[in-house]
């Protein structure tokens, strides 16, 4: 499919996934659109949710609508029985790959 939309495929760093799956769903929203078949993309999914959510009453900008407890992200990770340990994900070190990005953009400083 990319390929047929004229993407560059040579490499990741294109991004050529990305852009073949926008152009898919833009073809299917216009396919619905264009036989007056509603249809709504996620993005508006979203808002509606967020919409929802917000008029529960109660609800307070403060504090979360809903919080995913230790026990409940276990059960919820395929493969993996309620009592199973999981490891540590690795730490991303932000700073790193920021000096790392202004090195590269030659933006940095000479500490960098």
């Amino acid at each position: 499919m990319a390929e047929r939309l004229g993407i560059d495929t040579s490499t990741e760093r294109t991004l050529w996934r990305d852009r073949a799956i926008v152009e898919i769903n833009r073809a299917v929203l216009f396919s619905f659109d264009s036989a007056r078949v509603t249809i709504t993309d996620h993005h508006s999914e979203a808002l509606h949710r967020l919409a929802l959510l917000r008029s529960v009453p109660g609800a307070d900008a403060r504090r979360p609508m809903f919080t995913v407890t230790t026990e409940g992200a276990q059960r919820i990770r395929p493969g993996k029985s309620p009592g199973s340990q999981s490891p540590e994900p690795p730490q991303i070190r932000y700073d790193v790959l920021s000096r790392m990005n202004r090195r590269r953009l030659g933006t940095g400083s000479s500490e960098d």
